[in-house]
């Protein structure tokens, strides 16, 4: 069994495009500040962490504060790193890095880049007390998760074929979890269940992963309060209750929606997600990102209590 998201050396995050991954994984990132951490993010060109901490990240861990670092891991980097280790003659090494057509060769050999790069992530796994990848949105991810496999049945030997095969092994260890990031809504819970079917069948090593509910309305009403809005609904009210009642409308609307989402992964996965409250959903407070992984964090933290509980 998994170690979960809160003992795990290794989590990727992944999800549906705007489901608030990123600031999840910055938030669990900054969860644990007795732990040196290094939240990384894969070949962004626009790195989407700048916005929570309003610094670049770069291709070597830089450190943000106390035990928190973050790192962009980057393609050609990366490639350099893996042709220094894999050919110790650094002559040959510059001169392919000076070949563009070797370059463009290596960028387009099926799975490079992804084997290149996740060979990066777990090689930083052992120089960190934990290491959360903030992967790309869950089809990508996919592509990404599932190329170590494949590079196997490719290349049956040599370097790519071993290093595939430790980064599935490190995929397999009981400290590596994925977990994924969804929306008490119908569409974001479909392509959740959908993507960890993914992973089930196609890349079993890593395991089922953790679910997250982000956005979640727990319970607030009472049986007798819905059955006052159960029955207002069906009778005239005055205009200056009107705010008021359609609000309370939305909310029951709201808990419903989290209610079935957690139903639904519960049986799906055979236990709840974890459910984080609404942040900042009408544009955020004062201080825009930061606040709002400040107030993910907070809740990440309590989270972790109770499920160490």
């Amino acid at each position: 069994m998994k170690a979960g998201i809160f003992n795990s050396r290794l989590v990727f995050v992944s999800g549906k495009g705007g489901v608030g991954k990123t600031a999840i994984a910055a938030a669990l990132a900054l969860s644990d500040p007795n732990k040196k951490t290094l939240l990384v993010e894969i070949d962004n060109f626009h790195p989407s962490t700048t916005a929570i901490f309003n610094r670049k990240p770069n291709y070597k861990p830089q450190k943000l504060n106390g035990n928190l670092y973050f790192c962009n891991i980057t393609w050609l980097e990366a490639l350099q790193d893996w042709l220094y280790k894999t050919i110790p003659i650094r002559r040959i090494v510059k001169l392919i890095q000076k070949n563009k057509v070797a370059l463009l060769f290596l960028d387009a050999t099926p799975g490079a880049r992804e084997i290149v790069i996740l060979s990066k992530i777990v090689e930083l796994a052992e120089e960190f007390d934990r290491v959360i990848v903030d992967l790309p949105a869950s089809g990508h991810a996919l592509g990404i998760l599932r190329v170590p496999k494949t590079a196997m049945k490719l290349m049956p030997s040599g370097p790519i074929y071993e290093r595939a095969k430790y980064i599935l092994s490190v995929f397999a260890q009981k400290k590596t979890q994925l977990l994924l990031v969804s929306l008490p809504e119908e569409m974001v819970v479909n392509e959740t269940l959908e993507f960890k079917e993914k992973i089930r069948n196609q890349v079993s090593e890593i395991g089922d992963p953790e679910i997250v509910l982000n956005r979640a309305a727990p319970p607030s009403f009472s049986n007798d309060e819905a059955l006052l809005l159960e029955r207002l609904s069906d009778s005239s009210i005055s205009d200056e209750l009107r705010a008021l009642f359609d609000a309370g409308l939305w909310e029951q609307t709201l808990e419903k929606a989290t209610s079935n989402a957690v139903l639904r992964i519960e049986e799906s996965l055979g236990r709840k997600p974890i459910t984080l409250p609404r942040f900042g959903v009408l544009g955020g407070y004062e201080g825009g990102p930061p606040k709002v992984v400040a107030q993910l964090t907070k809740a990440i933290r309590r989270a972790s209590i109770k499920v160490d509980a």
